[in-house]
């Protein structure tokens, strides 16, 4: 009985697991391209960059956020999101450190290595981890409003008849 139990958990672990690397890679990498294209050519200008195209860099990457906490439906695969989340979005960070990307010509990954793979590296899990769990806490709150709000709706009309 418990590996009939053990299993369908275990997938869904691993599948958090990798869902959240590609979404915190993916979307590291998406925001950056994003933000060379739209904003660094208005930076030398000196005008300022609306905040709606600040916005518009940022939403893709959040949308592959909202698609990891969906995939991580226990606590556990939360944990385990944001630990390869956290290191996914590293070595994304690291590589545009590396290349010379606008936004990361100065970056501990170049100027300390050490700070950045111990003490950066935990700051990363534990953001990425306090941003998955308030989406989480967000997700079940809606969903338990909702369902609040379609249990009152049938007693509502039945009520209004008499």
């Amino acid at each position: 009985m418990r590996v009939k139990f053990a299993f369908p958990y275990l997938c869904e672990l691993v599948r958090a697991t990798i869902a959240s690397a590609l979404a915190f890679g993916l979307g590291a990498e998406i925001n950056q391209r994003l933000y060379e294209y739209w904003i660094v050519p208005i930076l030398p200008t000196g005008s300022e960059v609306p905040l709606s195209l600040w916005a518009a860099s940022v939403a893709p990457g959040f949308c592959l956020i909202l698609g990891t906490v969906i995939l991580a439906r226990s606590w556990g695969a939360v944990a385990l999101a944001a630990i390869s989340g956290g290191l996914a979005r590293q070595l994304v960070l690291t590589r545009f450190a590396e290349q010379g990307r606008p936004g990361h010509h100065k970056s501990f990954a170049l100027e300390d290595p050490d700070r950045w793979w111990t003490t950066q590296l935990v700051a990363t899990v534990l953001s990425v981890g306090v941003c998955l769990v308030l989406v989480r806490l967000l997700a079940a709150i809606t969903t338990s409003v909702a369902a609040r709000i379609r249990s009152r709706a049938p007693q509502e009309s039945v009520d209004r008849k008499r």
